[in-house]
C-alpha cells in the first residue's frame, strides 16, 4: 500500500514494514504478542499517516499506528460473539475518522468504528456461511457510502443516525465480484472473474470497458483496482497492469497500455 508519494507499507509475517521510497530505508512496527497469529488485513488512511491491521484470532483485534512516530494510536477489540476468525478487509473513510472492518466466516459481520473514541457506529451481517465476501470499502467524499462485494454479493450501505442502512441496488446478482473500486463519490466499479468491469451504481448497469479497444489477456481475472487522474488501473492474474483512460463516452474507458510486471 502506498502512503502518499514517500512510503510503501506492507505486512511481513507478524509485523508491518514501512519502506521509504526516497531513502530506501525501512522501519518495522512490531505489534503486541496478541497479534502473533499473523496479519489478516491492512488499510491506510489517505488523509492521515495512520495504518490499521487486524489479526487472525477468534474475537479479533485491530491495531492502528502512526507511520511517522511508529507508535500505536489505538486498539479495537471484538469478542468471540463477533463470530469471525480474523478480518478479510479493512478501510478508512476519506477523512480518516471512521474505520470499516469485515470479518470472515462464519459470521460475515461488517463493523464501522469511530476509531479514535473506540465507539462502534454500526454493524450488520452481510452474507451467509457459504457465500464469501472479499472486500469492503468507503467511497470518497464527505458523505461516504460503504460497498461490500464477493461471490454473488453486492451491497451498499449508508451511515445514518449511527446506524447502517442498506441502499437498494437494482441488480445485485452479477456473479463473482473479485474486487471493486469507488471511481468517485457515487460510481462503484466491480470487476468480475471474467475480466470485465461493470458500473453497478449507474442506470443501466453496464460494462465500462470500450469493446473496440481490446487487448491481450483481457479475459484474465482482475484482482485489484486503483484510481488515477484520467481513469483507473487494474492488476490481473499473471502479473498484468492495465491503464484505462476515460473516453468521450460517459462511463466508458479504454485500455491505453498493459505492462507485464513479472513472469512465472
Amino acid at each position: 500500500l502506498f502512503v502518499g508519494e514517500e512510503y510503501i507499507v506492507f505486512p511481513a509475517g507478524n509485523s508491518v514494514v514501512v519502506h521509504n521510497i526516497n531513502s530506501r530505508q525501512q522501519r518495522i512496527f512490531l505489534p503486541p504478542e496478541k497479534f502473533s497469529s499473523g496479519i489478516s488485513a491492512i488499510a491506510i488512511a489517505e488523509s492521515k499517516p495512520n495504518v490499521a491491521f487486524g489479526d487472525n484470532f477468534e474475537g479479533p483485534s485491530i491495531c492502528i499506528f502512526d507511520i511517522h512516530t511508529m507508535h500505536p494510536r489505538n486498539f479495537l477489540h471484538l469478542g468471540v460473539d463477533f463470530g469471525s476468525v480474523g478480518f478479510i478487509s479493512l478501510s478508512f473513510s476519506g477523512d480518516g475518522k471512521y474505520l470499516l472492518a469485515h470479518g470472515g466466516k462464519p459470521g460475515w459481520a461488517l463493523v464501522v468504528w469511530d476509531w479514535e473514541s473506540s465507539q462502534t457506529v454500526g454493524s450488520v451481517k452481510t452474507a451467509e456461511d457459504v457465500t464469501p465476501v472479499t472486500q469492503c470499502s468507503f467511497s470518497p467524499g464527505k458523505n461516504p457510502q460503504i460497498a461490500v462485494t464477493g461471490n454473488n454479493i453486492l451491497k451498499v450501505y449508508k451511515v445514518e443516525n449511527n446506524k447502517l442502512s442498506e441502499v437498494i441496488i437494482p441488480d445485485s446478482k452479477i456473479g463473482n465480484i473479485v474486487c471493486h473500486l469507488w471511481l468517485n463519490e457515487t460510481v462503484l466499479l466491480c470487476a468480475n472473474s471474467s475480466g470485465d468491469v461493470i458500473s453497478v451504481t449507474t442506470t443501466p448497469q453496464a460494462s465500462v470497458l470500450d469493446e473496440k479497444k481490446d487487448f491481450e489477456h483481457r479475459d484474465s481475472a482482475i484482482v485489484a483496482m486503483a484510481r488515477h487522474r484520467k481513469g483507473f488501473l487494474t492488476a490481473s492474474e499473471g502479473g498484468y497492469l492495465t491503464i484505462y483512460d476515460a473516453t468521450a463516452k460517459p462511463n466508458v474507458f479504454a485500455a491505453v497500455r498493459t505492462i507485464q510486471l513479472f513472469t512465472e
